[in-house]
C-alpha cells in the first residue's frame, strides 16, 4: 500500500501519524528509519519539516498544508530522540 503526496510516493505506514511530515536526517530516529523517502525529499528539493526556507526549495508539504503550530499540537508528529522521546514541547 502507499500514498502520493506531491508527486513523492509514500509507503504505509509512515514514520509519523502525518505521512506527510518528514524531518531530516539525524533529527528524528523514526524519520531516520525511512532513509530513501530523505533521499527522494533531498533530490527532489522539498524542505523537511521544521527547516528553514531554503531558495529554490519547495516548502514540507505538511507545512504548506498546515503549519508548524499544528502539526506540532499532536505528539506523534514530533520529532523523536534516540529513546523515543518527543523533543518538540507544546
Amino acid at each position: 500500500m502507499k500514498t502520493t503526496i506531491d508527486g513523492i510516493d509514500y509507503p504505509i505506514p509512515a514514520p509519523h501519524c502525518d505521512p506527510q511530515v518528514l524531518h531530516a536526517p539525524g533529527v528524528c530516529r523514526y524519520c531516520d528509519a525511512y532513509p530513501k523517502w530523505q533521499t527522494k525529499r533531498t533530490v527532489a528539493k522539498m524542505l523537511f519539516t521544521g527547516e528553514l526556507p531554503r531558495e529554490g526549495w519547495q516548502p514540507c508539504a505538511a507545512e504548506k498544508a498546515r503549519g508548524m503550530d499544528s502539526i506540532n499540537a499532536g505528539p506523534g508528529n514530533r520529532p523523536a530522540d534516540s529513546k523515543g522521546d518527543t523533543l518538540v514541547e507544546r
